[in-house]
């Protein structure tokens, strides 16, 4: 699955489009081929001109945890490629803990942990993930300005293509 979605988003960013709403329910799994799809390219929302999603059960469920820092308007840079490389981070993560690296009752703190907090390393919460897996995905965590290369989506595929 995390080869597939990779692939998808490489696609997409060859492209020259950025996805900006990488999210579980995003990701359609055909049962009877297994085939992976990801769907709903969706458009930004700018948490400061649009602040009262933040409260939004539905909105804080299925977006909010998968957001990057720079979806929350709280950083000197833009969306780009990396954007979404952070949001599949946040599924893969997911995937292997059962949960999502950052959760609160508040939004404001879900936003602060995007912005401030260390995910803890998977194989940390769930003791059966192999410690070398657990290190695929944090490199999709990384908070530092996006063009860093560790951020690279075909870094990250690589690794996955060797896993």
């Amino acid at each position: 699955m995390a080869i597939s979605v990779a692939e998808q988003l490489a696609e997409s960013h060859s492209a020259g489009c950025i996805h900006k709403g990488v999210s579980p329910n995003n990701i359609l799994i055909n049962t009877d081929n297994l085939k992976i799809q990801l769907i709903d390219h969706v458009r930004i929302l700018d948490l400061n001109q649009t602040s009262h999603f933040i409260y939004d059960p539905l909105f804080c469920s299925q977006n909010l945890p998968y957001l990057s820092p720079e979806q929350t308007s709280r950083v000197n840079y833009s969306v780009n490629y990396t954007t979404d490389l952070y949001s599949l981070g946040v599924v893969f993560y997911e995937l292997l803990t059962g949960g999502p690296p950052f959760l609160n009752d508040d939004p404001i703190e879900i936003i602060h942990s995007h912005l401030a907090e260390t995910a803890p390393p998977a194989y940390t919460i769930e003791p059966d993930i192999p410690e070398p897996v657990s290190r695929i995905v944090r490199p999709c965590f990384w908070k530092k300005h996006p063009k860093s290369a560790t951020k690279r989506l075909s870094g990250l595929f690589m690794t996955l293509d060797i896993a």
